[in-house]
């Protein structure tokens, strides 16, 4: 996927609106990756700043607030059970 200057906004305002660490800037740019390619699911082990209902919550609104996409944020044990 493309590293496109969208991507690299939301990935900031990720950071900032999420609380995600400056040294996890990895996890907001998948994110950001995901979102703005419409990607249908971001699967990972990351409970802390990814799969998590918190968080959830808080991206839902931003993604809206930006009118982008917001992946289905799940645990690999997850999806398997959809």
């Amino acid at each position: 996927m493309e590293l496109s200057d969208k991507v690299e906004k939301m990935t900031e305002i990720y950071i900032e609106k999420l609380s995600i660490p400056e040294k996890s800037f990895r996890d907001a740019a998948h994110l950001a990756v995901a979102s703005v390619h419409n990607i249908d699911y971001l699967v990972t082990w990351n409970c802390k700043h990814l799969a998590n209902g918190e968080i959830i919550k808080k991206l839902i609104s931003i993604n809206n607030s930006y009118e982008i996409h917001t992946p289905i944020i799940c645990t690999p044990e997850e999806l398997m059970e959809v």
